[in-house]
């Protein structure tokens, strides 16, 4: 799925894997070029520098709730907004390695509809 930022003018191309989940609660509802407000999560590693395909997490990034699971902020150079799971800052020094080398988008979050992985914790 392309989701377009308005702001920044970026498509990001996101996994929704919400129907496999679950039937009630998923991003069926999703109309072509109707406006809404998406939260995606990033899947990859902490790196030391800034490489393609990645984005800056600030050491004191806000903890941000999505249903039962945490994330942290996440930014490019464009000010496009990622979030980036608490689970993977075990162990990371982000004064070292900021920046985070994502491999994957997932949309986790439109408007107020949460993607079932968020809602149950997993």
């Amino acid at each position: 799925m392309e989701i377009l930022n308005e702001e920044t003018g970026t498509i990001d191309e996101c996994l929704d894997d919400s129907s496999f989940a679950s039937d009630w609660v998923n991003f069926a509802f999703l109309q072509f070029d109707a406006p809404c407000h998406c939260r995606i999560e990033l899947l990859g590693r902490f790196v030391e520098g800034p490489v393609p395909d990645s984005v800056h997490v600030l050491p004191d990034a806000p903890v941000i709730a999505v249903g039962r699971r945490s994330f942290v902020e996440a930014s490019n150079d464009k000010g496009d907004v990622y979030y980036v799971s608490t689970a993977e800052l075990e162990g990371i020094d982000l004064e070292k390695t900021p920046y985070y080398a994502y491999t994957r988008k997932d949309l986790i979050q439109v408007d107020g509809v949460i993607h079932p992985r968020c809602v149950w914790g997993i």
